[in-house]
């Protein structure tokens, strides 16, 4: 039986992979950051005295001085990749015929990865977002400084040829590049990413999406709605949907929404008094707009089911995000038959189909932001684009499909492996 360990810093979405593949027949497990009681399927790595203390202190240290020395703003994610846990000779490692590398950051270091590449088992790293090819930044906004040495870097604010990007990804070059490491892309986006990035442009990459249970997220009725969230739809309103780990993080583009929000108010008065919209994620914006509008903040949600039926209560899910690989979100609001409004940018177009699942509006343009909702609730009779999104998500996103494709590309490196050794 094959044995795939994966690393990520949490569970996360992970879990559902490791699910789908168990479901096919594979030995797997998550190896993740900290210490907790593992058992079985989720094991903690654990951290001796020196690692706490370099975590805790000086990894703390290390990203006040960086966010106070290039003025980065705390909602941007940058990591510097310096610290980590040593995980290869953990016995799930150890025993491991495929390591699979998901979000690692705070978790895996640059030299700690290094010294998984030594072990010279086929190594998988899924690009959950751009982190691992560029100086640091996990969020690029349209730069294309790692096609080189980075440096310049705009999320740091900084004009320097040799800033702390630069250093990150020579360091990264020096200890990753020309050994094979095999990339999964959720998106075709992602897959011309790696393709043209210095680091990994040789490097073998596969488009597989991540999976989705289509069972969990799927349409609900008024009861069960209702049972899950304790709310009471009002059919008379129109319900939008907008969520983020938190909602006022620059790149989710809350602000590009309200400023839609404001047009269909000045444009649209009356459709705009039947609006209510349903936020989701920490912090709240005190925007002004937002007064004019009946709001309904649910905050974190880490409930699959109560998550599914809030989709459901939605007539339309905005996502405004300027960069964005595979949004989990689109692809839960679809399975869930709630159309979507979103932005052309990274891969959502891989999901989201204009005027057929819902509105894809022009990057970063407000005005098309309000017309794709407006769009969505007059061409939505008995919800044909809900509907059609739900086939789609079926047809492309089916958690037995995606692990299939995940175990078919393992065999495929594992074999690669052997030759090369």
């Amino acid at each position: 039986m094959m044995k795939v360990v994966h690393l990520s810093t949490t569970v996360g979405v992970n879990y559902r992979l490791h699910c789908a593949l168990h479901k096919q027949g594979i030995d797997t497990c998550i190896l993740v950051s900290g210490e907790g009681s593992s058992g079985g399927e989720i094991i903690y790595a654990g951290q001796d005295r020196r690692q706490k203390f370099e975590k805790k202190t000086i990894g703390r240290i290390l990203d006040i001085l960086l966010r106070r020395w290039y003025k980065l703003s705390g909602k941007m994610p940058f990591s510097h990749g310096i610290l980590g846990t040593d995980v290869s000779a953990h016995p799930v490692i150890r025993d491991a015929d495929v390591i699979h590398l998901h979000w690692i950051c705070y978790f895996q270091s640059i030299e700690t990865i290094k010294k998984l590449i030594a072990l010279g088992k086929p190594i998988v790293w899924t690009c959950h977002d751009s982190w691992p090819f560029t100086g640091g930044c996990h969020v690029r906004l349209g730069c294309e400084n790692f096609t080189g040495n980075c440096g310049k870097c705009p999320i740091l604010h900084s004009k320097g040829k040799r800033d702390l990007s630069w250093h990150i990804l020579k360091k990264k070059k020096k200890a990753w590049r020309g050994n094979q490491i095999y990339f999964i892309a959720p998106s075709r986006w992602m897959q011309e990413n790696i393709s043209k990035s210095a680091l990994f442009s040789g490097n073998t990459c596969r488009v597989i999406a991540n999976p989705i249970d289509t069972e969990i997220f799927r349409p609900l009725d008024y009861t069960e709605t209702e049972s899950r969230t304790g709310y009471k739809k009002d059919d008379e309103k129109l319900h939008l949907l907008f969520g983020a780990h938190a909602v006022d993080i620059p790149y989710k583009g809350l602000s590009c929404l309200l400023k839609a929000l404001e047009k269909l108010w000045e444009e649209q008065p009356e459709l705009a008094g039947q609006v209510v919209l349903h936020m989701i994620g920490g912090s709240q914006s005190e925007d002004l707009i937002l007064q004019k509008y009946e709001c309904h903040h649910w905050g974190f949600v880490d409930d699959v089911h109560k998550m599914a039926a809030i989709y459901n209560i939605a007539d339309i899910y905005v996502l405004p995000s300027l960069d964005d690989n595979l949004p989990t979100m689109i692809m839960e609001s679809l399975s869930c038959e709630t159309p979507v409004v979103a932005f052309h940018t990274g891969g959502i177009t891989d999901m989201l189909e204009h005027k057929r699942n819902g509105y894809v509006a022009a990057y970063g343009d407000a005005k098309e932001l309000e017309e794709g909702i407006i769009w969505v609730h007059q061409n939505n009779r008995d919800n044909i684009l809900g509907k059609y999104g739900r086939e789609t998500v079926k047809e492309k996103y089916d958690s037995d499909k995606i692990a299939r494709q995940h175990i078919a590309f393992y065999e495929e490196v594992i074999q690669a492996s052997a030759e090369r050794n």
